[in-house]
């Protein structure tokens, strides 16, 4: 038996039939839920002596024997199962200028395992590019071949499995599309994390709403499918279409990053790019409400209940929501902001 550093038990043992050995591997959970079995095949009629299990960091488990079967050399069996990640699921790839963007959502878990990163690999050429979220941009692509991409999730415990292939030919003809919007602020030392907004709705919709504190200003990143070159003009506009704050925008690589200030705590904004290259335009819609951390475009005693489940965790990407003040750490602090908001 070996047990591993979440609780599961793990038993193995000689399987024998009708002059046939294997070893029958079981795993159970703390409760005793039996959650896999498996056969490892040896020599046939082989006897054995008891097994060894060990656990390791990767959450793989390691049997181990010595086999002996009438008629051959004493033999050592070693097998190793490793939990499999399931695969991430492509939603779009989008076509560039000797470049692809590959839009996919991650996978439903995580072996045990965080995932760390994602790798996109298209085919021919195996021409790579990791990330650390959805989209990534694969770029030293020839135009006007096709390639098949996939992407795998990576973790300690190795990559995933592969999604299914996605098709996709890169033309000099690309128009630089809008990807994704994110809202980004800095977390003190913790780090930069980004707040996925919602694409294609409107105010008075489904809009996204920002629940961290403004700080010195919004910081939107509109991510687009080419390299950009001119932004254009910027506006943040309500809904009666009147200007709302002021806005900056600054273009690195195939992203703009826009600086608003000025947007008040209830806000509800059209935040607009015209002219990108001096032929795109792009906008989205969306909210800012300080505290609302459950996303129910208001603020209450789920929100407070919710930062307090996570009061002294380090901030990650899994809890950024609930770090309302941005400093870096869930406190105190951030139970009173959200308090001071409640209904």
């Amino acid at each position: 038996m070996a047990l591993d550093s979440d609780g599961n038990v793990y038993v193995s043992a000689q399987n024998y039939a009708a002059g046939n050995s294997d070893y029958l591997t079981v795993k159970f959970d703390p409760a005793g839920t039996e959650l896999w079995r498996m056969t490892t095949a040896t020599q046939g009629g082989a006897y054995f002596a008891s097994a060894a299990l060990a656990t390791d960091a990767s959450r793989g488990l390691v049997l181990a024997s010595n086999a002996i079967a009438p008629g051959n050399p004493a033999a050592m069996m070693l097998v190793r199962y490793r939990p499999l990640v399931p695969s991430p699921s492509i939603t779009s790839a989008i076509a560039g200028n000797a470049r692809a963007t590959v839009v996919f959502l991650p996978p439903a878990g995580d072996g045990g395992s965080p995932i760390t990163g994602f790798t996109v690999t298209c085919d021919p050429g195996a021409v790579a590019a990791t990330g650390a979220a959805s989209p990534i941009v694969v770029t030293g692509l020839q135009n006007d071949v096709s390639y098949s991409c996939n992407v795998v999730a990576n973790s300690a415990i190795g990559a995933s499995l592969p999604s299914a292939n996605v098709v996709v030919t890169p033309t000099a003809a690309a128009l630089p599309l809008l990807i994704s919007v994110h809202s980004r602020k800095t977390h003190g030392a913790r780090g930069v994390f980004d707040l996925p907004v919602s694409l294609g709705t409107s105010l008075g919709g489904p809009i996204s709403v920002e629940s961290r504190a403004p700080g010195t200003g919004h910081q939107l990143a509109f991510l687009f499918s080419e390299t950009i070159f001119t932004v254009g003009a910027v506006s943040v506009n309500d809904a009666q279409a009147a200007p709302v704050g002021t806005a900056s925008a600054v273009a690195s690589g195939s992203e703009i990053l826009l600086t608003l200030a000025g947007i008040v705590d209830g806000a509800q904004v059209v935040v607009s790019v015209a002219g990108v290259n001096g032929i795109t335009s792009a906008e989205v819609s969306m909210g800012f409400r300080l505290g609302d951390v459950d996303d129910s475009r208001s603020v209450g005693q789920g929100d407070i209940s919710a930062v307090k489940a996570r009061t002294g965790q380090a901030v990650d990407w899994s809890n950024f929501r609930y770090d309302v003040n941005a400093s870096g750490s869930i406190n105190a602090a951030d139970i009173a902001v959200v308090k001071a908001r409640a209904n």
